[in-house]
């Protein structure tokens, strides 16, 4: 578990914004908004690692190690 502030997210690439990164992690693993706003979140801490209940984000398991129980 990571608790993290804004202090602690990584700034977006110049040249990038949100909406453009977010869109992009959306195609790449074919994922609702709601499930690529984490992967955005994970990747700007970064971990390398997620734990989730939801099976579609064993779409990311090129990039994160994804623990699912389903």
């Amino acid at each position: 578990l990571a608790i993290v502030g804004l202090e602690d997210l990584a700034p977006f690439d110049m040249g990038t914004s949100f909406d453009a990164e977010l869109v992009a992690i959306m195609c790449d693993y074919g994922l609702d908004s709601s499930d690529a706003l984490v992967l955005l979140e994970a990747r700007r801490v970064p971990l390398d690692a997620i734990a989730t209940f939801d099976p579609d984000m064993r779409r990311a398991a090129a990039d994160f190690t994804v623990y699912t129980w389903s």
